[in-house]
């Protein structure tokens, strides 16, 4: 049966996985517990190798999730879009910035009550019309696009208010003990173990049998991976899948039909 591990728990299957009785199977200590009679590799090396394997698994599977993000933004006087710099940005669970990988939908509300939903567009797609719309004054936000790490907003907020973002973040790392990865179906946890288990037993390379575990549980890692990748493609297609906004249209010109 399949089941959520808690980040000690990941601790003792890679213990298991290199041959080393975790202290909770013979009754010495806790889930997670480093047994005494081998320090190496620590607690703190095993989270390392865990994060590690979530990492790596976020960008080989495109692995996310959707998080409703919320960017207090003062009244503006200046003409032209206001940029936002998304790597100033904090997700919510999250106590660092730069953890925004897409922006599915963006609204705008002055008082948390009535919603505006902002327009996804792109800079080139407002230069078509030849307007200097970078000359519009502070108004009531209709419209957003994504250059580079920034989001402009346009027009600029006249008002103070707050911007709502459907965001797109990559898998957390486990900060706790406790924390559970269950942005992923169940019976993919084995594939964080299994990866987590190559990165720590390849980092021995003078010991054959490290060696050898690492290229047992890197070969199982890496099927796993592939049927992680194919379950993630089987989500939901977000509206906007990639970070940014562009708007494509076909001229057909002296061409008859």
């Amino acid at each position: 049966m399949s089941t959520y591990f808690t980040r000690a728990a990941f601790r003792d299957i890679i213990r298991r996985n290199i041959q080393i009785p975790p202290p909770l199977d013979t009754n010495q200590g806790a889930e997670g517990d480093c047994p005494s009679a081998f320090p190496s590799p620590s607690n703190a090396d095993l989270n390392q190798a865990i994060n590690e394997a979530i990492a790596n698994l976020n960008i080989a599977c495109d692995l996310g999730r959707v998080l409703d993000v919320e960017v207090s933004v003062a009244a503006q006087t200046a003409n032209g879009p206001f940029y936002i710099d998304l790597r100033t940005v904090t997700a919510p669970g999250r106590d660092a910035n730069g953890w925004i990988n897409t922006v599915e939908r963006a609204s705008w509300t002055t008082d948390d009550t009535n919603f505006t939903r902002l327009f996804p567009v792109s800079r080139r797609e407002k230069d078509r019309n030849g307007r200097m719309w970078e000359n519009d004054a502070p108004g009531t936000p209709n419209e957003y696009w994504i250059e580079g790490y920034n989001l402009a907003l346009w027009t600029a907020p006249g008002t103070a208010g707050t911007l709502h973002l459907i965001a797109g973040t990559e898998l957390f790392p486990l900060s706790t003990d406790g924390a559970t990865l269950t942005e992923i179906a169940a019976q993919f946890q084995v594939v964080v173990s299994n990866y987590a288990t190559m990165l720590v037993a390849v980092k021995r390379p003078q010991d054959a049998e490290m060696q050898a575990i690492a290229g047992n549980f890197g070969a199982m890692a890496k099927d796993g991976m592939q049927a992680l990748k194919v379950w993630a493609n089987r989500k939901n297609v977000p509206q906007q899948g990639a970070f940014g906004c562009e708007s494509y249209r076909r001229h057909d010109r002296g061409r008859r039909r």
